[in-house]
């Protein structure tokens, strides 16, 4: 299953079903990226009421979650301190 998402079996992107390439072209030049999984479920149950609402729901449950979005900055604060945040690129573009 190298290569492909481990969710529902359909190729990663960047991975070996695509030929491998962990680049992309924006145009300007070809930017690296590491691979992130966001969300993953791809099952809902689908409840239409009589009012004519449609409800959507996700088969899966909702992972844990800070409060705050700025106590994730604190965490990767306290667990990587020498970890660059935000930096600009070589070239001085804004």
């Amino acid at each position: 299953m190298s290569g492909q998402h481990p969710a529902h079996g359909r190729p990663k992107p960047g991975g070996a079903a695509s030929g491998g390439s962990s680049t992309y072209s924006s145009g300007v030049g070809a930017s690296r990226y590491r691979d992130a999984q966001v969300g993953g479920c791809i099952e809902v149950v689908v409840e239409t009421r009589a009012d004519g609402s449609t409800l959507v729901r996700s088969t899966q449950a909702l992972q844990p979650f800070p409060l705050r979005i700025t106590d994730r900055l604190e965490h990767w604060s306290q667990q990587a301190p020498d970890r660059t945040f935000v930096a600009r690129r070589d070239g001085g573009r804004s």
